[in-house]
């Protein structure tokens, strides 16, 4: 999305009409197109540090990730979310 909306700049494509064509609102039209002239094609990472923070420590994830990997669940053939979440949580 974002080098749709740096490319299209260019073009002469107004923001109004990026924005439209990408289903995306004119402020972030703005927001990458200013990212992009200041900072150049460096500027198109999402800065570190930004979203939210993770709610689930590495070591569950890894933990989640092996019991779906290397077994089943008691009287069941799959995991399903609800018997995982109840096992890990």
């Amino acid at each position: 999305m974002r080098a749709k909306i740096v490319l299209a700049a260019p073009l002469g494509t107004s923001n109004v009409r990026i924005a439209d064509d990408l289903s995306i609102g004119r402020p972030t039209v703005l927001l990458w197109r200013e990212r992009f002239e200041e900072g150049g094609l460096a500027a198109r990472e999402i800065k570190e540090g930004l979203g939210r923070k993770r709610s689930i420590p590495d070591k569950k994830i890894e933990a989640m990730i092996a019991d779906t990997l290397h077994g089943t669940p008691l009287h069941a053939t799959h995991w399903s979310t609800r018997t995982l979440a109840k096992k890990t949580m």
